[in-house]
């Protein structure tokens, strides 16, 4: 990888973390809390995320994320996936 392309996608990230830092107050018209909407519009960006990666990138506690993304889930706006473990065990 080129240092212009990592400092491009370094720019693209932190870009993500600042427009969604901003970008979490309900709207007049919105029907989401602004924290789900957060994560809903994070995950569109990023793909699909474990729930730490997600309250990483998003600078929140595990446990809120994990609280937010039950709640989408319930509301069918999110599937949970598990991971399957990889072969390393004993």
């Amino acid at each position: 990888m080129t240092d212009a392309r990592a400092r491009a996608e370094r720019f693209a990230d932190l870009f993500r973390a600042v427009y969604l830092t901003f970008h979490r107050r309900d709207g007049p018209r919105s029907q989401l809390p602004g924290a789900s909407r957060a994560v809903l519009e994070h995950l569109a960006l990023a793909g699909p995320l474990t729930v730490g990666e997600a309250a990483a990138h998003m600078n929140r506690a595990q446990s809120v994320i994990s609280e937010i993304v039950a709640h989408l889930e319930r509301q069918g706006l999110l599937e949970r996936k598990t991971i399957p473990p990889t072969g390393g065990g004993r």
